[in-house]
């Protein structure tokens, strides 16, 4: 069933990040089902096994699932990416460093396949411009000097959460912090 469309190439599993575009091959085998048809939408969520699809028409499902094993009769094909990911608390990345832990937006959907290598040179203006530290968590130890031990969220230059006791609720407190950076 390839067919070819001059916005879309065909393409790896890992050549996929949240927010590109795909398209792919979905067998409707339904009470008069229409067999092999082309399904277009936006990948959500990316496992190691898997991507979650947004799909653009619903008429199958709103959200669909390519597996790695399935992937070629699926025929997956990657749209050309655009110019700048969606300013949204969605594209938020998280990288985990143990006691410190960094919410990114990064507007290059190239480099947000890697927020790690971002966060390592975030100064360096002409390699990442427009990346936008969203907030941070911060693990802070009594014996190191500090009145409490536990973890801080801070969302702003000004802006910092009470202690908090333990990292599962730092966490909770950072992704909070995260989609209200969003709706101010």
């Amino acid at each position: 069933m390839t067919t070819t469309n001059a916005a879309y190439k065909p393409a790896d599993f890992d050549e996929f990040a949240p927010g590109d575009r795909i398209r792919f091959v979905t067998n409707d085998n339904g009470y008069g089902g229409a067999g092999n048809v082309w399904r277009t939408g936006t990948v959500d969520k990316i496992t190691a096994k898997s991507l979650i699809i947004d799909c653009d028409d619903n008429r199958l499902g709103a959200r669909a699932r390519v597996r790695r094993a399935d992937w070629s009769s699926r025929e997956p094909q990657r749209g050309a990416p655009a110019g700048r990911t969606p300013y949204d608390a969605q594209h938020v990345k998280i990288v985990d460093d143990g006691p410190i832990v960094t919410a990114l937006w990064i507007p290059n959907p190239e480099q947000v396949k890697n927020p790690r290598r971002v966060l390592d040179n975030i100064t360096d203006r002409a390699l990442h411009d427009g990346v936008e530290v969203v907030a941070t968590a911060r693990r802070f130890y009594r014996y190191e000097g500090a009145d409490f031990s536990g973890w801080i969220v801070e969302r702003g230059p000004q802006d910092y959460s009470e202690p908090i006791p333990n990292k599962r609720e730092a966490m909770a407190s950072l992704r909070h912090s995260i989609r209200a950076y969003f709706q101010r």
